[in-house]
C-alpha cells in the first residue's frame, strides 16, 4: 500500500494502520507521525542536548541535511546528526547520547559557574551560555511551528 511520511522524522506509515486521530487523510499541510506529534522521540529539527565524549552536554539540533563535508563520513546504522548551536559543528550520534531540550534545561547547575572575566574557562562558559540562548530561540520557534501544524488538522 501507499506510505505517508513524516515531515519531521524519517517515518513512514500506512495511513489505514494509524489511530484515527494520526490519520494522514484528516492533515491539509505537513503530516506528524505520532511520535513527533507526542514528542516521544528526538526528530529532525529537534534540539537536545548531546554527549559528546568527555566533553559536557552541548545543545544541538538534529538535522536532515548532511553537509558536502560529511558526505564521505559512514555513519552506522540509527546515527543521526546533529549541529551544535554556537559552534557551527557537527556530530554523528544515537539516541542514547541525547536528551530532549526543555525550557526546564535553562535552570541548570551552569548558571551558578563563576570565572575570571579573561580565563579560557570564562571563554568557554560565555559560548556555552551563548549556544543555550541560541537552542532557547530556536526551540521556542519549533514548538510555535508544531502548535501551527495541530492547528491545520482538518476538524
Amino acid at each position: 500500500g501507499e506510505l505517508v511520511c513524516c515531515d519531521f522524522c524519517s517515518a513512514a506509515y500506512h495511513d489505514s494502520c494509524l489511530a484515527v486521530e494520526y490519520r494522514a487523510s484528516d492533515y491539509t499541510q505537513d503530516w506528524l507521525c505520532p511520535c513527533c506529534s507526542t514528542h516521544d522521540l528526538p526528530t529532525y529539527d529537534s534540539v537536545v542536548l548531546c554527549k559528546c565524549g568527555s566533553h559536557r552536554w552541548w545543545p544541538a539540533e538534529i538535522v536532515s541535511d548532511v553537509p558536502d563535508s560529511l558526505l564521505s563520513s559512514k555513519p552506522t546504522q540509527c546515527m543521526f546528526l546533529v549541529r551544535f548551536f554556537a559552534t557551527e559543528q557537527y556530530f554523528w550520534t544515537h539516541h542514547g547520547r541525547v536528551i530532549a531540550f526543555t525550557e526546564d534545561c535553562l535552570s541548570g547547575s551552569y548558571k551558578r559557574r563563576s570565572y575570571g572575566s579573561l580565563s579560557k574557562q570564562a571563554q568557554t562558559h560565555a559560548h556555552y551560555m551563548k549556544a543555550f540562548e541560541e537552542a532557547l530561540a530556536y526551540y521556542k520557534e519549533r514548538v510555535e511551528r508544531m502548535e501551527e501544524l495541530k492547528l491545520h488538522k482538518k476538524d
